[in-house]
């Protein structure tokens, strides 16, 4: 075995008695050519079997060749070229080249280039295998310089695998001190995707509020810390599209999915919502063709699956069909409320009360008409009160019409009802008859009533009558002919009617000057005038002005005692509010038209409003919300428009595409397209 004891300097001559001081201990044969120092010095384990020593330094300018092992027992052990210094094993073995250091806890392997400026200054490599930096447990592995990169020539998966395998308390961690950029940690991958899979969690903490996503680096969407609660906003403007408050969620615009939403047990469809309360018990809320709402409760178990309704406010029912209002019992249609009357579905089937359960009190302002009375009947009844024995009881009655038996329970004041009876006093009751009365002369201090229609009153043997028939008192002529009518029939305002059946028309002339007044019955002040101006004749009631000539009607905001107002157009009238213009192909007849004007805005307490903007009919309700009622857009499509006056969102809704879309999902055949003239 070879020993160098000494050192060896780079570019130091070695001396002549450091030279000599290699010296054979042991028995052989040592080949050495020295030449000086200056040739090629080889040592070979099987021509020398010993130890040399060298205690000085040895300066080669040649190469060396150690076929075995040195042992350099000294404090540094130096190896310097002015060329290249190779390690190489020929030795087909693990650790064939075996750097180690072994003298204890301090000491460390250092590889350093101290001027290397490229790349791969150090570079470690392998042609054919693998290259393994192990590290002690809870020692770290340290690669710092300028950029750091990670680069795998394998076209494979796991090219680059970085991986902790020690216990359940690793971590792997990423981590940029300074960097402020967006990109301060980029993951990029140019041709494929990005996997995210954990075990458990996945947490994505951002200290600026905001995490966005974008594709190829346009933003689409926003997940941002509203004050502790997640807001999302859509596209590249940051729209805000849904805001969580604890489990709630507001969303800003239209909620749409492709098949069904499911919450909990409730299941929401193209056209249903199907609420499963609980097991086999059903609500369910469908829409059907033509718009029908249909609402379905099902108790599986028996007949508890109630609707109620309960509201802070009105309960409103608009039906716009004229079949009204239809209720039913199992199926079957009992009571329909229709316009202008409550109507039992078949003709004596529905009960008003029962004989246990009564209503309390009633109030018609009209005719009540019944088969039957049964029990006690007060107040005027006008007709036949008939039956078996008909008995009036009580004080004096207001009035009695005709009856089979009259059982008198008092006195009938004076005189006798007989042919050629004499003067008849009733004081304060009163007398009815079926029959004629004539009379020379018929004096009464009250009231004097005809009852049955057609009742006739003849003045100079027919010259002249005064009949009343159908709630209207009328004044004939001889012939037969109206001349004046005077109508009460159940609107509660009187009409008076100047007619003419004959060839001459009923003219009323006012001369300049006059004028017909009529006056309240109030506080006695003028309400109504008809005068005649400038050949124009005109009626004026407080703010009321029409205009014979003009034919135009202007209504004020303030009048007199009325408590009802009705403007009634008929025949073919034209109402037009903002301009006189008229349909382009036909005018039409029986409309009203509104043209553009201001917009309303703002709330109008207990009421709503129509108006034209921008030619379409809109209506405003009380809180200020406008909704387009002649939904079509500029191809002239059909929409939805409606614009919420407190948050501003307008909901506007493609409905003619909405409904195609439905259609096609459907299967089709709901939808028809012509071209009508």
């Amino acid at each position: 075995m070879a020993v160098v004891s000494s050192t060896v300097n780079s570019g130091e001559l070695a001396t002549a008695t450091q030279y000599n001081n290699l010296r054979t201990d042991a028995v052989g044969s040592t080949g050495h050519d020295h030449g000086s120092g200056q040739g090629n010095v080889t040592i070979s384990a099987t021509t020398f079997d010993g130890t040399a020593t060298v205690s000085g330094a040895w300066n080669f300018t040649g190469a060396v060749g150690i076929d075995s092992s040195v042992d350099a027992d000294v404090t540094d052990f130096d190896l310097a070229s002015s060329g290249d210094i190779d390690l190489v094993s020929t030795n087909d073995a693990a650790s064939a080249i075996y750097l180690r250091e072994n003298a204890g806890t301090s000491g460390t392997i250092k590889i350093h280039a101290d001027q290397g400026t490229s790349e791969s200054s150090i570079q470690l490599l392998s042609d054919a295998g693998g290259v393994d930096i192990n590290a002690a447990t809870g020692k770290d592995v340290d690669i710092a310089g300028g950029t750091v990169n990670l680069t795998s020539s394998d076209n494979a998966a796991s090219a680059i695998y970085l991986r902790a395998n020690a216990g359940t308390s690793e971590t792997i961690k990423i981590h940029a001190d300074q960097g402020t950029g967006t990109g301060s940690i980029e993951l990029l991958s140019d041709a494929g995707g990005i996997e995210l899979d954990a075990g458990t969690d996945i947490i994505l903490d951002a200290g600026g509020a905001d995490i966005f996503l974008k594709d190829d680096g346009t933003l689409f969407g926003t997940l941002n810390n509203n004050s502790g609660e997640l807001l999302i906003k859509s596209s590249s403007s940051g729209t805000t599209a849904a805001t969580f408050t604890g489990a709630n969620v507001v969303f800003a615009g239209t909620v749409d999915a492709t098949t069904d939403f499911t919450i909990g047990t409730t299941v929401i469809t193209d056209d249903s919502i199907v609420m499963t309360p609980s097991s086999s018990d059903t609500v369910t809320i469908a829409g059907a063709t033509h718009g029908i709402l249909n609402v379905t409760t099902v108790d599986a178990a028996g007949t508890a699956a109630d609707v109620n309704i309960d509201a802070d406010g009105e309960i409103v029912i608009d039906a716009a069909d004229a079949a009204g209002t239809i209720f039913k019992i199992a199926g079957t249609a009992q009571v329909n409320v229709i316009d202008g009357g409550i109507v039992p579905e078949t003709t004596n089937d529905i009960d008003l009360g029962t004989s246990s359960l009564e209503f309390k009190d009633a109030w018609f302002d009209g005719t009540v008409t019944a088969d039957a009375f049964a029990g006690p009947l007060t107040g005027n009844v006008t007709g036949n009160a008939s039956g078996t024995a008909a008995t009036v009881t009580g004080g004096t009655q207001a009035s009695i019409t005709t009856v089979a038996n009259v059982v008198e329970v008092g006195a009938l004041n004076a005189g006798s009802i007989t042919s050629g009876f004499g003067t008849i006093d009733t004081g304060s009751s009163n007398i009815t008859t079926t029959g004629t009365v004539s009379a020379e002369q018929l004096t009464t201090t009250d009231d004097l009533a005809l009852s049955s229609s057609g009742a006739v009153i003849n003045f100079n043997s027919g010259n002249i009558t005064l009949t009343h028939a159908d709630d209207e008192l009328v004044l004939k002529s001889g012939a037969g002919n109206t001349l004046l009518g005077i109508d009460a029939a159940g609107s509660g305002e009187s009409q008076l009617k100047f007619r003419n059946q004959g060839v001459n028309k009923f003219q009323l002339v006012l001369v300049p000057g006059s004028h017909i007044s009529l006056y309240d019955h109030v506080g006695g002040n003028e309400s109504f005038r008809m005068y005649e101006n400038s050949d124009n004749l005109q009626m004026v009631s407080g703010d009321i002005d029409m205009n014979s000539a003009g034919g135009v009607l202007n209504v004020g905001a303030s009048g007199n005692d009325w408590t009802a107002t009705l403007l009634a157009l008929q025949n073919t009238a034209l109402l037009k509010i903002g301009a006189t213009t008229a349909h382009g192909t036909t005018a039409g007849t029986n409309l009203i038209s509104l043209f553009n004007g201001t917009a309303p805005a703002g709330t109008l307490t207990n009421g709503a409003s129509f108006f034209c903007a921008s030619g379409e009919m809109k209506v405003i309700d009380a809180a200020g919300n406008i909704t387009v009622l002649s939904p079509h857009d500029d191809d002239g499509q059909w929409v939805f428009h409606s614009r919420d006056s407190t948050t501003g969102r307008v909901l506007h809704i493609k409905m003619e595409q909405l409904m195609r879309r439905l259609d096609e999902e459907l299967g089709g055949g709901f939808i028809e397209e012509f071209i009508e003239r």
